[in-house]
């Protein structure tokens, strides 16, 4: 299905589960770019950031780890992204704010969670710039 969808061979996905025809979400095939398309809208002030941004950017910053760097622990992967050790927040807010714990509070200001997008987005435009260019068409 992921091979029909990527290659736009399928105008509808639908899937057979428990004798019932669903239609097949897209976020279900490729989460990869749907959490970076989270990141970039955040980023690029299209969209506000929401309880799944810091998730969205564990998730692409997990991703590119495990593919560039697996031998590296992800915590010493981060402080090579550059920029990340300057923004204190943003590793907490990885780690704290994507698992749902329970809060009386926010910790993160919406302009605090979106200055950590562009820096996403910065590292991935300066060292992987197919995958910003990719969500621009």
């Amino acid at each position: 299905m992921s091979i029909l969808i990527r290659n736009n061979i399928v105008n509808h996905r639908y899937f057979l589960e428990s004798g019932k025809i669903s239609e097949l979400k897209r976020n279900l095939i490729m989460p990869y770019k749907e959490h970076l398309i989270d990141i970039y809208n955040v980023a690029k002030s299209n969209s506000e950031p929401s309880h799944t941004t810091p998730n969205s950017i564990r998730h692409v910053l997990e991703t590119i780890n495990r593919f560039v760097a697996p031998n590296v622990e992800f915590s010493k992967f981060c402080d090579q992204v550059d920029g990340f050790q300057d923004s204190a927040f943003l590793y907490s807010l990885i780690h704290d704010s994507s698992h749902g714990g329970i809060r009386s509070q926010r910790a993160y200001t919406p302009e605090m969670v979106k200055a950590g997008c562009e820096l996403i987005i910065e590292y991935l435009e300066k060292n992987y710039t197919g995958q910003v260019e990719l969500l621009k068409t």
